[in-house]
């Protein structure tokens, strides 16, 4: 959680946009169990940070969460794959790969923009909590904290089992069976019945660990697809979960992988990721080596299977069609990718390693990832944090004018008007005022509760100047009275009801 710290309060809030401001807001202003006018996406982290007030400090907080999360989600896997105190090199070097080398803006995208962080460490949690020890299966505690997290991950992304659960086969398949549990007892007692039977294979089942896995992961989704149309039932659209035509699969297979790589750019990450893998398998071609070796490449094997699956999925899905094909969509196949070379790295290593480090392995973990996060986010500073925010969406002049003109609401465009709300209702905290400004665009129906018995005297909306024509239709959808513009600044026009200016006019014209 420190290096998270160090992180969110480095570079890493240079590239925040109104999606990735709409959860700092969702804590502020409405909390909501998904993302606001979405059946996706779970709120968990808004709601851990509901009690952290201040704007400034709610959006590190959250940073800092989303980072760490992606961090022990690394270890965590690779603690899932190789089950011993080796997991900690592989873990360790991805890791310090992921902060050092990866591209400041995909770390951004991967921790803060897609929250992909916060399932995955959930989700493989319970997967490792899950598993038995010394050939017998987990205590009913386990069972039970292991599905906690499992259905907190399908809350905070429904598909997680389409990754988890490739996952779980793979090593199911290329790793060998889990622990097990005893045999049943000799049939020298009473004939069975069907009751008898039906509940001895249920406890095989459970006993066993892929099937105990594959079943926690399916309740868990179970959970999931109804917290999903539980909530499509209040929205007037939903996700569209459906297939695309079989043709246009590859074609959408390649425009994913090259988005995704063109995000990479320059490359240093994957480029250093391929040689470490490289260098591993080089080293597999000595047989003492290969020995030490087995559990690793079975390990990188089965990640790699499981990630290439989920990768070829996604490409199938309308929604990622709907989406341009956006790179966000592949990034847990990446994930699973930069795992399996880390393993495959350290491989031969790792019998050296976990005999000369044991637990001390922890230790140069922790310097090399705060040192990753000096050298590619920089030191931390809160001051930094505010110049990039108020750089990245260029408010300086229009949050000025919004809080000069007095304005109660900002109308337009929705990458826009959240960026402005946020950054005004930022420095209204940190001039010691305690009013609100408020969003009307897209999304900005979720908190009309909160202000619609505001009086209409009061009204003052902000519309950036090229929005006149996206600000009135949002005004319309929301059910605002007519307005009239009464004030211009550098880069707003204000606007109050038509009723209230005409009163106030005749008003004027009335008195002595």
């Amino acid at each position: 959680m420190v290096v998270g710290w160090v992180v969110s309060l480095g570079a890493l809030h240079k590239f925040h946009c109104s999606d990735t401001l709409v959860p700092i807001l969702v804590s502020l202003q409405k909390w909501t169990p998904f993302f606001w006018e979405q059946d996706r996406i779970g709120m968990l982290v808004p709601l851990l940070t509901l009690p952290l007030r201040h704007p400034l400090l709610n959006l590190l907080a959250q940073g800092a969460i989303y980072v760490s999360t992606v961090l022990a989600a690394i270890y965590l896997l690779a603690r899932y794959m190789l089950r011993d105190g080796s997991y900690g090199l592989a873990g360790t070097l991805s890791a310090v790969a992921f902060l050092g080398l990866a591209p400041v803006g995909w770390v951004f995208n991967i921790t803060a923009a897609s929250f992909y962080g916060v399932w995955l460490a959930l989700g493989l949690g319970g997967l490792v909590v899950a598993e038995g020890r010394s050939g017998e299966p987990p205590p009913w505690w386990r069972w039970l904290i292991a599905l906690g997290l499992l259905v907190l991950a399908h809350w905070a992304y429904l598909t997680t089992s389409l990754l988890l659960g490739p996952l779980v086969m793979a090593r199911f398949l290329v790793c060998g069976h889990g622990a097990k549990a005893p045999d049943a007892r000799g049939d020298n007692g009473p004939p069975s019945t069907w009751a008898s039977m039906f509940v001895r294979n249920i406890r095989k089942v459970l006993t066993s660990e892929l099937g105990g896995q594959l079943l926690l992961l399916g309740v868990a989704f179970a959970f999931g697809y109804l917290f999903y149309r539980l909530e499509t039932r209040h929205l007037l659209g939903h996700t569209d979960l459906g297939s695309l035509p079989v043709a246009q699969w590859p074609s959408i297979w390649r425009q994913l992988w090259k988005n995704q790589w063109a995000e990479l750019a320059p490359h240093h990450w994957p480029y250093f990721l391929f040689g470490a893998a490289f260098a591993g398998l080089v080293q597999l071609s000595v047989p003492a080596m290969r020995r030490q070796a087995g559990v690793a490449w079975r390990a990188a094997i089965a990640v790699t299977i499981a990630a290439t699956v989920y990768f070829l999925f996604v490409g199938t899905r309308q929604w990622v069609f709907l989406n341009c094909c956006n790179a966000r969509y592949a990034y847990p196949a990446l994930f699973l990718f930069q795992e399996a070379f880390a393993i495959l790295a350290v491989g031969p290593l790792m019998a050296i390693f976990r005999n000369r480090l044991g637990r001390r392995i922890y230790v140069p973990a922790a310097v090399g990832l705060l040192l990753a996060a000096l050298v590619n986010f920089h030191s931390p500073s809160i001051k930094k944090v505010r110049e990039d925010l108020t750089h990245t969406f260029g408010l300086g002049g229009r949050t000025a004018d919004v809080l000069a003109a007095h304005c109660t609401h900002v109308a337009g465009d929705y990458w826009k008007v959240w960026p402005t709300v946020y950054h005004a209702n930022l420095m209204l905290r940190e001039q010691g005022e305690s009013r609100t400004i408020w969003g009307i665009t897209l999304k900005g129906a979720v908190t009309r509760a909160q202000w619609k018995h505001m009086p209409m005297g009061q009204l003052r909306i902000a519309v950036p100047l090229d929005d006149r024509e996206q600000a009135e239709v949002w005004l319309q959808a929301l059910h605002l009275p007519p307005m009239v513009e009464v004030e211009r600044r550098s880069t707003i026009y204000v606007l109050r009801p038509a009723a209230v200016v005409a009163r106030e006019q005749q008003q004027k014209s009335t008195c002595p």
